[in-house]
């Protein structure tokens, strides 16, 4: 399964990375939107992992983008910071298919990323 993670904060981002590529995973890796976007034209992704406080542009803007040059429905788990539930309602209504409050737990994010992979594509 490839996966892309996009995520700012290098710590963060290897530790996400890290541990998917040592599940097994292949994991492409970006920082920024503009690299997702080149990421998503060159390469097709099983899931995208991605942050909602990214620095240059809005996590909700950037998966707006991605959603709208998807061909098919890539199931999209948001990593966030913001823990209330109208910022993680904000991300569901907008179509993420899960939403992980930071600090993170490897594990769980996996497992949660497995659920998403094992659901029918529409």
């Amino acid at each position: 399964m490839k996966i892309l993670v996009v995520e700012d904060q290098p710590a963060l981002r290897i530790l996400i990375g890290g541990h998917l590529s040592e599940r097994g995973f292949a994991v492409d890796e970006v920082s920024r939107a503009d690299d997702a976007m080149a990421a998503t034209a060159v390469s097709s992704y099983d899931a995208i992992i991605l942050d909602l406080g990214l620095l240059d542009v809005g996590g909700l803007e950037l998966f707006a983008r991605l959603a709208g040059k998807a061909p098919q429905k890539t199931p999209v788990l948001v990593v966030g910071a913001r823990d209330g539930v109208e910022d993680r309602g904000r991300a569901l209504a907008v179509g993420a298919d899960d939403y992980i409050v930071t600090p993170i737990d490897a594990i769980e994010l996996e497992e949660r990323l497995r659920v998403l992979l094992r659901r029918p594509r529409h």
